[in-house]
């Protein structure tokens, strides 16, 4: 986590830099005692990645935008995105993770359950779903969709 808290400042630091980009940083790290962790949970993500193979540099801003409602009406809670863009070998055709459009997301302390129904309480959701094998949730700003792969149980 220390590792994205250090990443989350350099960027914070590249907008700093940038005229007119500065305001809304100074006023948050102020408003907190400037401390790192809290300027960057406040300020410059609504979500960390959950390894560094993660890759979501490329998301759209409808898709930022998301993340960052889903998170205020979270109650702040950390977002994990635990899958981004993925090519055309990791991806199925017409995945909008292949458009980077989706991201499948985690939060600690929250049923998937519950993130999925908060996600379809978002203006502009796309596609939202949850499965049996994982605490992920799948998000996405493509049309309007709903689904859930449960695992039932084989009979012998």
């Amino acid at each position: 986590m220390q590792r994205y808290v250090g990443l989350v400042l350099a960027i914070g630091l590249m907008l700093l830099a940038q005229p007119g980009r500065s305001e809304g940083l100074v006023k948050d790290a102020a408003a907190v005692g400037n401390t790192a962790a809290r300027v960057a949970e406040r300020s410059l993500v609504a979500y960390v990645v959950q390894t560094k193979s993660v890759r979501t540099n490329c998301f759209t801003p409808a898709l930022r935008t998301l993340l960052t409602d889903l998170r205020r009406k979270l109650g702040n809670r950390q977002i994990t995105v635990t899958s981004g863009f993925r090519g055309a070998q990791r991806a199925r055709r017409g995945s909008y993770h292949r458009r980077c459009m989706a991201a499948d997301v985690q939060v600690v302390g929250v049923a998937p359950r519950k993130v999925a129904a908060v996600a379809r309480s978002i203006p502009g959701i796309g596609g939202v779903g949850t499965y049996c094998h994982t605490r992920s949730v799948h998000v996405d700003v493509g049309p309007r969709r709903d689904w859930s792969w449960s695992c039932r149980k084989r009979r012998r």
